[in-house]
């Protein structure tokens, strides 16, 4: 369970670390081309006199600057010994802690635009305020400042021996571990050339600013993957500390004694909103987390005085606290939100740039440890921890002081407990010693009687709540422990068993029923949705589980699952109810796919056979249509044949026709004589001219056989008659009939 846990943490923050990768690159080389390209004679000339607009300059300059709360004090004093009015400086003192190029860009990559808007305006303002509520003050006790050299009014009279003697080491980043009251260097003037600028710039942002914030970056981010790892989600929400001014005052009491620098801030807020924790207090903190620290504060007492504290500390609470209410406001009014990127949801998967700039940023901070061990990063939290020490010492030689403000401060929180903001979907039930009140309360800002005299409960109806059945949903994971795998055991109505796993969808309806109709409503609903989805496969078959009647199935389980609950009176409406696998449990799994396989085959060997029907048949008709065609084909060839021979027949009558008009007697005989010749082709003929002029005879002549049987003997020879009365034959030897000459 414990290497779970520390699994779970480690991939917390190797993914929190690759989230705020490129926006702290982009800060840092932001931070480090002000650096180089903004002279600090500059800073310091604009500062000078008491006036509102060394104010204004004063929070404008000093909100993008990678200066800690620790290194801003030493960096103070230098601006009020060069001629800085203590309104300039306070409102420098308070704007440059609390938000830095990086410290804006990473709030941007975390947490949207609208915190990383919030942020820096805020930071001006409150800097702003407390700058000239201190000028109005020194005109109001006729004070207009000291002269160059000379030390504040209100200063304890040790504090410019002890300042002047401090080493001249301090001039940090938005999260150094600089030793605490030591002057920062005088500005160096970098090269004049724009090449040499940029390599400085780089210089300063890679090898000078990144160590000195990358040890509480890092303690950051850890605390960050601890707080994701440990806490459950919307643990925070709807609790005392989770809602409402409370949670405000909570994050000023965590903010204010400990050290936290504005970039490590800025992934520890995401992960409390995360956890449920109010968009309101998330920005309380970021805003009085880097600004103020033990050391910081104890010594900003001794180099500014005890009226200068005092202003330095209730400006930066009161407009920190006025800022985390007028937050919640602003994002019930508008229906804006805030959604940290450091859930674990496919919607914020990583992408290349992260992951690549992430390797940079772990590159360039080995090489930083390299080149300065870690001895010095070890010994900036244990100075950081033991600042709390002088703060103890104080807080024992005032007690009274302390015991008055400490009570001052819870009852505080107690009437603070009685502001109330509702967020956009939610309705805040009432109960005022228990009773529950008449009317709820809407979305927005309420006041009430303090805790414990009324109470509220809230209730997201707009949330779509999702139970699972058979398996968890982890991230992007789908977990099946054998704690709740079984829950969706079943026999079909044919005795077949099934395991299934199944999601169910609900929202609130009735927030009270729901709030106090059931201790848990999510195990009331899984209670009510496996009975429902149990009791309806019991009347169906396998087969129509597994195939066509899957959405039936849902649909009357839903409406079954649906009804208990009225019946129950919770004020939960399912949305939907769906099957998401449905299978044979691994018992009998084996057994099961066989049969399935069977029935596959069976299938296959059908779909098959029809296949070759159907090929067959096609393969039928496209020879019925050939045949067809080629029958039709030589129909028609015949007939045009046919026609075109009666044709050429007719045209050769109708010529014989016009050529025996002319030459009658000579076509008759020449069409007969043709005509002998074809019918008679195997006999011998013997033409000779006929008795009469103009006539002929047609002897045919016997054969050898005949010719052998007659012996010189005449013989009868057929002839054709030429005309009526002519014999059919005459009486000839054979001698003669052979000696007579041949019919052409």
């Amino acid at each position: 369970m414990i290497w779970a846990f520390l699994t779970d943490v480690f991939l917390q923050f190797l993914r929190v670390t690759a989230l705020s990768a490129p926006y702290l690159l982009l800060g840092l080389l932001a931070a480090g081309v002000l650096r180089v390209f903004v002279p600090d004679e500059l800073m310091l000339r604009v500062l000078g006199g008491a006036r509102r607009r060394s104010v204004v300059l004063g929070s404008i300059l000093g909100v993008p600057l990678p200066i800690c709360s620790c290194g801003i004090v030493p960096l103070s004093m230098a601006m009020r010994r060069k001629g800085a009015s203590r309104g300039a400086t306070m409102s420098f003192l308070i704007s440059t802690p609390e938000t830095s190029a990086d410290s804006i860009a990473l709030t941007f990559g975390l947490m949207g635009p609208v915190m990383a808007i919030a942020r820096p305006v805020v930071a001006l303002v409150t800097s702003v305020v407390a700058g000239l509520i201190v000028d109005a003050s020194d005109q109001e006790h006729g004070r207009s400042g000291p002269e160059l050299g000379e030390p504040d009014p209100d200063a304890d009279p040790e504090t410019e021996t002890e300042a002047d003697s401090a080493p001249e080491t301090c001039h940090g980043g938005a999260g150094d571990g600089c030793s605490c009251g030591a002057e920062p260097q005088a500005p160096t003037n970098p090269p004049a050339g724009g090449l040499h600028r940029t390599k400085e710039a780089f210089r300063y942002a890679y090898a000078e600013l990144l160590p000195e914030i990358g040890t509480w970056l890092l303690l950051g981010l850890a605390l960050t993957a601890l707080i994701g790892a440990a806490i459950p989600d919307e643990f925070l929400q709807g609790r005392l500390w989770g809602t409402g001014l409370p949670s405000m005052l909570m994050a000023v009491l965590i903010g204010l004694p400990l050290y936290m620098c504005a970039s490590a801030s800025t992934p520890l807020a995401a992960a409390l909103v995360v956890k449920g924790l109010n968009p309101g207090a998330a920005l309380v903190f970021l805003l009085t987390g880097p600004v103020t620290n033990a050391a910081s504060i104890a010594l900003v007492r001794r180099f500014h005085g005890a009226r200068f504290t005092r202003i330095y500390l209730a400006t930066t609470v009161g407009v920190a606290l006025a800022a985390g209410v007028g937050l919640n406001v602003l994002l019930v009014a508008t229906g804006w939100s805030i959604v940290p990127r450091l859930g674990g949801g496919a919607e914020s998967g990583l992408g290349a740039i992260e992951v690549l700039s992430a390797f940079v940023l772990a590159a360039l901070l080995v090489w930083n440890y390299s080149r300065t061990g870690i001895r010095q990063p070890l010994a900036e939290i244990a100075e950081s921890s033991l600042a709390l020490g002088p703060l103890a010492a104080y807080l024992r030689r005032n007690w009274k002081r302390a015991t008055a403000f400490g009570a001052a401060l819870v009852a505080l929180l107690w009437l603070g407990s009685g502001f109330t903001v509702v967020e956009p979907g939610e309705v805040a039930v009432v109960r005022r010693f228990g009773q529950l009140r008449d009317a709820d309360l809407a979305p927005g800002a309420h006041l009430r009687l303090p805790y414990p005299i009324e109470r509220i409960d809230t209730c997201d109806v707009d949330r779509l709540r999702i139970i699972e059945l058979g398996f968890r949903q982890r991230g992007a994971d789908r977990i099946r422990d054998a704690e709740f795998a079984d829950e969706l055991d079943m026999v079909t109505g044919d005795e077949n068993l099934v395991d299934a796993t199944a999601a169910i969808e609900y929202r609130v309806v009735n927030p009270r029923a729901f709030l106090y109709g059931a201790d848990d409503v999510d195990d009331v609903v899984r209670n009510a949705a496996m009975t429902a989805i149990t009791g309806t496969m019991i009347g169906q078959a396998i087969d129509d589980v597994l195939t066509t009647q899957r959405e039936p199935i849902q649909q009357l389980a839903m409406a079954r699952a649906q009804r208990d609950l009225d019946a129950y009176g919770i004020g939960v409406q399912l949305v939907s109810l769906r099957l998401m696998d449905v299978h044979a449990p691994p018992a009998v799994h084996d057994a099961f796919r066989e049969v399935a396989s069977a029935q596959e085959n069976y299938a296959t060997s059908v779909n098959r056979a029809e296949g070759y029907e159907a090929r067959l048949l096609a393969q039928a008709r496209g020879e019925r249509s050939r045949l067809l065609g080629e029958a039709r084909a030589a129909a028609a060839l015949h007939e045009a044949v046919a026609e075109g021979d009666a044709a050429g027949f007719r045209a050769f009558a109708a010529a014989m026709a016009e050529e025996r008009g002319g030459a009658r007697a000579g076509s008759e005989h020449r069409l007969y004589l043709e005509t002998v010749e074809r019918v008679l082709a195997g006999r011998r003929k013997v033409i000779r001219p006929g008795a009469s002029g103009g006539q002929f005879e047609l002897w045919f002549v016997p054969q050898e056989d005949d010719a052998a049987q007659t012996n010189g003997q005449r013989i009868q020879v057929p002839v054709l008659p030429q005309s009526p009365g002519d014999p059919d034959s005459v009486e000839i030897t054979l001698e003669e009939l052979t000696g007579l000459p041949s019919a052409p």
